[in-house]
């Protein structure tokens, strides 16, 4: 017994090592005895030196330091080399505990992440592992001591997306060794990805102590569950998740100025659309009153940067039909597309304009200005037009039937298909200094560009026709391009390629959503400033990114629903605050060697003193 435990031994035949003492022992019994010379004078003694005599090796031994010392030292490495150790109790206490902490919207309601904060200082052990179970899991902190892990517990703020709980849980096992555990603590109203009870029982099929333990709070709600652009417009979802009819006011203001308000009643277990018309450009809060126990979805951001929208000049003689202007205002409000005849030209400013689209008209030169200074120019082959020196090709004249081949990848291109019938082109040939992306089968550019000033000029070869662009009768039709579904994204890919990204979507995300940058980038999120490489928008709100702002949502009907939880069996929710106790071995042999070679020290020094050494 060591300390009332049990002594185990792990290599039992080491303790035949104990044999060593028997030689030490003859060796002792052995050793010459000091001569006896007899004395008369103390002859008087010697019937008395008779009855001690039997005593007289014990005594030897015992009154000899040297032995006991060397008999200790072979006790002590016959031992260790028998590997000894007792099982000892070790709880988690001095263990290892993963908390698993949900960090999904639905547990900012009513108090319930401050609750599971609370439960989790509970269980905080020696050693601590503290994962956020976010849309991926997020580690905060790693094998940390107790009093750290209270700290960053006291420090985590509230996020807004869904919860991967099972992945979470897959990521705590490995980092669990012997004797740990993981403690998961959700609301479970919803999650993604499998079952975390599931997940949970294989855990413990490998031996580790998986506890789940609920949290509860309010569920009265009602929220913004939807939301998108159309055109102009946005679009929104309000859905009620009360038994009971619900009474809501709709706010929306932009750049701080209420500019609608509407109220309406929503019926139980039903959802609302709301239509808020010609949103402008700028940041806008949608807001929902009365308030309910879930927050999070009684707000939505939304962004349209002002870099964002462009302004194109379409110039065409057509009424309306132009097949590129009905693709361009499928963009709206991201592209605002205003088309004029060319007879209107004299009179307008195109500096307001980042973009200039002429179709059936020979009137290019009047844009040299506009090209030098900056400005964009595309320029669409027709019967009616004439060499320039803006243009990037120089014409020849009309040719009948040919091919599509493509040159070198481009956005311009990616839309493009060598299967386009092609019925009748423009002959032309590249100027020097222009690239040609793609061509006909006589090796006539189709599309190519050019950059002169600070501007640049781009020319597409697919000749528009002036009315009943889809009839196939028509003789102005020289192509089919402009009646396949790529065309309208031609148009999308030509803008964002010439004057930046049109794609409105880009900088209203959905909460969960994951970005990736090659380098460390400063963000300011709704409620920090941080420095990383991948950014999760985990928070509602507006985040400023280094290419401007992006508003970000919850917009999930699930996660809104705080009604319901997951039917957690009784096992599930036996919470085991005290700690789980395991027996692991505690290892002596190193002990009783550092003990044997601390007295091997104490005999040189013995040996030193009697002047043997």
């Amino acid at each position: 017994m060591v300390f009332g435990l049990p002594l185990n031994f792990a290599n039992v035949a080491g303790l035949f090592a104990l044999l060593s003492i028997i030689p030490l022992i003859i060796l002792y019994l052995l050793r010459p005895k000091p001569r006896v010379i007899k004395i008369p004078s103390v002859m008087f003694l010697f019937d008395a030196e008779k009855e001690k005599k039997r005593f007289s090796t014990i005594r030897r031994f015992i009154k000899d330091p040297l032995f006991l010392l060397q008999l200790l030292v072979l006790i002590l490495l016959a031992i260790a080399v028998a590997e000894p150790f007792v099982l000892a109790e070790d709880d988690a206490g001095c263990g290892h505990t993963v908390i698993v902490l949900d960090a999904s919207a639905s547990m900012q309601a009513d108090g319930r992440f401050d609750k599971a904060i609370t439960e989790a200082g509970k269980f905080l052990s020696k050693k601590n592992t503290i994962i956020l179970a976010e849309n991926i899991p997020v580690v905060i902190l790693r094998e940390s001591p107790k009093q750290t892990a209270s700290e960053e517990l006291s420090q985590l703020t509230k996020h807004a997306c869904e919860a991967d709980l099972s992945s979470a849980i897959l990521l705590a096992t490995k980092y669990l060794g012997e004797g740990g555990r993981i403690v998961v603590i959700s609301d479970f109203s919803y999650f993604i990805g499998d079952n975390p009870e599931v997940v949970a029982g294989i855990a413990r099929g490998s031996g580790i102590d998986v506890q789940l333990v609920p949290v509860s709070g309010g569920r009265e709600n009602a929220g913004i569950v939807d939301g998108w652009f159309a055109g102009t417009d946005y679009n929104i979802i309000v859905h009620n998740y009360n038994e009971q009819d619900k009474v809501i006011t709709l706010t929306v203001t932009t750049n701080n100025k209420e500019v609608l308000t509407k109220t309406r009643t929503i019926n139980p277990q039903s959802s609302e659309p709301f239509v808020i018309q010609h949103l402008p450009e700028g940041k806008t809060i949608i807001t929902l009153a009365p308030g309910d126990d879930f927050l999070v979805d009684n707000v939505a951001h939304i962004i349209i940067p002002s870099a964002l929208k462009k302004n194109v000049l379409h110039v065409s003689d057509s009424d309306g039909e132009s097949p590129s202007l009905v693709a361009l205002r499928l963009f709206e409000p991201a592209v605002k597309t205003e088309q004029v005849s060319p007879d209107s030209l004299d009179a307008l400013e195109f500096s307001d304009y980042g973009i200039v689209i002429l179709t059936k008209t020979s009137q290019v030169d009047e844009l040299t200005n506009y090209v030098k200074s900056g400005g964009v120019l595309v320029v669409l082959a027709s019967e009616g037009l004439k060499n320039s020196d803006l243009l990037p090709v120089t014409l020849r004249g009309i040719a009948n039937r040919t091919t599509l081949n493509i040159l070198s990848e481009n956005p311009l291109t990616e839309n493009l298909d060598s299967n386009i019938e092609i019925t009748r082109h423009l002959e032309a040939i590249a100027r020097q200094g222009a690239i040609v992306l793609a061509e006909a089968g006589d090796e006539s550019p189709i599309v190519a560009y050019w950059n002169i000033g600070r501007g640049s000029v781009i020319y597409i070869g697919f000749t528009e026709p002036g009315k009943n662009p889809y009839d196939p009768l028509n003789p102005e039709v020289w192509n089919s391009f402009h009646a396949t579904p790529a065309y309208p994204l031609f148009w999308q890919n030509l803008i964002e390629w010439s004057a930046g990204s049109i794609d409105i979507n880009e900088f209203n995300l959905r909460a969960g959503t994951v970005k990736q940058y090659s380098t460390p980038v400063t963000i300011k999120t709704p409620t920090s400033n941080i420095i990383t490489e991948t950014v999760l928008f985990d928070e509602v709100g507006f985040y400023t990114m280094p290419k401007g702002e992006v508003a970000v949502n919850l917009y999930s009907k699930d996660e809104s629903d705080i009604t319901e939880t997951m039917n957690l069996t009784i096992e599930e929710t036996r919470i085991r605050y005290a700690p789980g106790i395991t027996e692991i071995p505690k290892e002596l042999d190193k002990y009783l060697i550092v003990a044997g070679i601390l007295f091997i020290l104490l005999e040189l020094y013995y040996l030193r003193w009697r002047g043997e050494l």
